[in-house]
C-alpha cells in the first residue's frame, strides 16, 4: 500500500494530476494503535477507505464530497449512476490492491516444499502446491504475516 504514489491514486479516482487540482491528495493509515487500522486515500473531494469488520471482512468504502468532480448531478434521478461510478472506483482499488498483494508460487521455497522428505528408509510426501486449498492457504500465512496485529497460531489450529 505504501506504493500508492498520488498518480496513482488519481488513476484509481480516475482524475488527471494538473495544476489546478483542488483537493486533498494524499493517502493515510489511521488507528494503528487501537488495532483497528484505517487505509485511507484522498482525492480531490473523496475518499476511498479500507478497513476490516469484525477481523474477517475487508470493507472498501468510496464517498464523494462533491459529485462534480466525477461529471455527476447530485438529484435521486442520478443515484445509479453515481453508484456505477463510486463502484468502478471500488474495483479499480480492489484490482489494484490484488495485484499489488499478488503472491507468487514460482519460487523455489514452494517447489522444496513440494518433494517428498526422506526419513530413514521412508518418504514423506511434500505438500500439493498445485492444490487450490494448498494455494489459499500459503496466501492467508503469506499475507497475515504482514498484518500489524499478526496471527497465533491457535487460531490456525481452529
Amino acid at each position: 500500500m505504501w506504493r500508492l504514489t498520488g498518480d496513482k491514486v488519481t488513476r484509481i479516482f480516475g482524475f488527471r494530476v494538473n495544476k489546478k487540482l483542488r483537493g486533498k491528495l494524499q493517502t493515510v493509515l489511521e488507528k494503528i494503535e487501537h488495532g483497528h487500522h484505517v487505509f485511507r486515500a484522498c482525492a480531490k473531494n473523496a475518499v476511498l477507505r479500507m478497513y476490516e469488520k469484525f477481523s474477517t471482512f475487508l470493507r472498501l468504502e468510496v464517498l464523494s464530497n462533491n459529485l462534480r468532480d466525477f461529471g455527476q448531478k447530485k438529484s435521486l434521478e442520478y443515484l445509479d449512476e453515481v453508484r456505477q461510478t463510486l463502484s468502478a472506483v471500488a474495483d479499480r482499488f480492489a484490482s489494484f490492491e490484488a495485484e499489488a498483494l499478488n503472491v507468487s508460487v514460482d519460487f523455489p521455497l514452494f517447489q522444496r516444499l513440494a518433494l517428498p522428505i526422506p526419513s530413514g528408509k521412508t518418504k514423506i510426501p511434500g505438500i500439493k502446491i498445485q492444490d487450490t486449498r494448498m494455494i489459499r492457504l500459503m496466501e492467508v500465512l503469506l499475507h497475515a504475516g504482514t498484518k500489524i496485529g499478526g496471527w497465533r497460531t491457535a487460531q490456525l489450529t481452529r
